[in-house]
């Protein structure tokens, strides 16, 4: 049997070096919050809009514990290795409780 591997047709650089090569390309590329006054008024734009917001509480053992079951590093270790913990926050809280 194929071990499996995700995504096997798409390239595997890291985040910056992603970033690297679509601004080598031209396109316009910010890995900063694009919005003047930070994430507070980010915040004020989205509930201007009529986007609900809601404060998250990780129970950091738990989340822990979701981790340590998923086997990310020894399961998935090319899964967007730069963006694991960004990933694995929106899996858990994504995960039926």
């Amino acid at each position: 049997m194929k071990k499996y591997m995700y995504q096997p047709h798409k390239r595997h650089e890291s985040y910056l070096e992603s970033v690297q090569i679509l601004k080598s390309k031209g396109y316009p590329v910010t890995t900063e919050v694009p919005v003047h006054g930070g994430l507070e008024e980010l915040r004020k734009r989205m509930v201007a809009l009529g986007f609900q917001i809601n404060t998250l509480t990780i129970d950091v053992a738990d989340y822990q514990d979701y981790v340590k079951r998923a086997e990310y590093l020894s399961r998935y270790p090319r899964y967007y290795p730069d963006r694991l913990l960004e990933k694995s926050i929106e899996h858990y809280v994504g995960w039926p409780k």
